[in-house]
């Protein structure tokens, strides 16, 4: 590399370093000695300790986190310096003055130095990640809500306009002569069902909005997708097909039921949005075990075990690979500006993966999308075991 070359990346790096200094992350650098090369002012604050004691070459970066904890920490630093998935971790940090927190410790960047690999770690205390996630999840909430409720008086208007209609009708022909028992009681009934109808919509969009615990439990995946598809019957209206094949034999998985029915709503809003022009949309499970760690294009490391395996596919507009490619990112959206907020997929992300489970996109432009869900199963033990899967890229 010649001087001037040297010159100008100590200048990005020199750039790079005052804007992570301004970062209320805590974030870390290390090499393959898991001697600490930077540390930016969260983490000063987090930990107690002064730069210069992190920098010194006294502290390595497994002395940040409890005895018990520290092979854990090894394994995945291996991990991340051999270019393998890592998970988020989960440790108890121990700071200056002896006192201890649990933390997430996520692999974020891996990065070639002259003497070697280095890594780069956001340090995230878990009592912030709960907070960060529940603003997420509650944003997110809130704009499916509204999505929600925009279709439902869409539909709602249909079925008033039902109504007025038959109304309309019964009191022309009732000008004209009398209606007989049996007509009026056609009438009455056409105008109940659309009544009724109404009724059932706004009472799912209110249900929905309400603040629903997260508590995790054994829950029914097919009953959240049955629960949606119902919500979504007046899709058809719009010349989208829905297909519901729920053939798993097995479809429970150990999650927050709340969190699972914005995943499913997510989805499916996301394939019913491309295809504005109609088409044919696809809900279907299945069980498969995965015998062989697989890797995954979103950073997931999937283990090997039983899934349950939700797959929503369209026959809409489909993706190119850079939309691909950023569809989980926080705030990105391919919609026009304040029609969404980025969220919906980030939180389907967070979600699958905070329960063990992992995403596959299978998309391409103008051949339609299909999301893969795999949940880890609850109901492992049970016999007849199902296909089998291997490794995948």
């Amino acid at each position: 590399m010649s001087e001037q070359e040297t010159s100008f990346s100590e200048q990005v790096e020199g750039a790079l370093r005052l804007m992570l200094d301004t970062l209320p992350l805590p974030i870390v650098e290390f090499n393959e000695e898991m001697k600490l090369l930077y540390v930016n002012r969260a983490v000063l604050s987090l930990t107690g300790h002064c730069g210069e004691e992190l920098l010194s070459g006294n502290l390595i970066l497994t002395d940040l986190v409890v005895l018990e904890d520290r092979n854990r920490l090894r394994e995945a630093v291996g991990r991340a310096l051999s270019f393998a998935p890592v998970e988020d971790i989960a440790l108890t940090l121990i700071t200056k003055n002896g006192k201890s927190c649990r933390a997430e410790f996520g692999f974020e960047v891996l990065f070639r130095r002259a003497k070697g690999y280095g890594a780069r770690l956001c340090i995230t205390p878990l009592e912030r990640c709960r907070t960060h996630r529940e603003q997420m999840f509650n944003m997110n909430s809130m704009e499916t809500v509204g999505r929600l409720a925009s279709n439902m008086v869409h539909d709602i208007n249909n079925m008033l306009t039902v109504i007025l209609g038959h109304a309309d009708l019964a009191f022309m022909q009732n000008k004209k002569s009398p209606l007989s028992a049996p007509e009026l009681l056609e009438t009455v009934k056409a105008m109940r069902d659309a009544a009724l109808r109404c009724t059932d919509l706004a009472s799912e969009v209110l249900s929905f909005s309400k603040r629903r615990s997260e508590a995790v439990s054994r829950t029914d995946v097919h009953g959240l997708i049955n629960r949606v598809a119902r919500l979504f019957e007046f899709s058809s209206g719009r010349g989208i097909r829905t297909i519901v094949d729920l053939s798993a034999n097995r479809p429970h998985v150990t999650a927050s039921g709340s969190k699972l029915l914005d995943v499913i709503v997510n989805i499916i809003y996301n394939a019913r949005d491309a295809m504005p022009s109609g088409g044919m949309l696809t809900v279907a499970s299945k069980m498969e075990t995965i015998t062989v760690r697989r890797n995954s294009m979103y950073g997931f490391a999937p283990k090997p075990g039983e899934y349950l395996r939700i797959s929503v596919s369209d026959t809409g507009s489909g993706m190119d690979a850079g939309v691909k490619a950023r569809i989980f990112e926080p705030f990105f959206t391919t919609r026009e500006a304040g029609r969404g907020s980025g969220l919906g997929l980030a939180n389907v992300y967070d979600t699958v993966k905070n329960i063990g489970g992992f995403i596959e996109v299978t998309s391409a432009p103008d051949q339609g999308t299909q999301f893969d869900l795999y949940l880890p199963s609850a109901d492992a033990a049970v016999q007849n075991a199902p296909q089998t899967v291997t490794a995948a890229g």
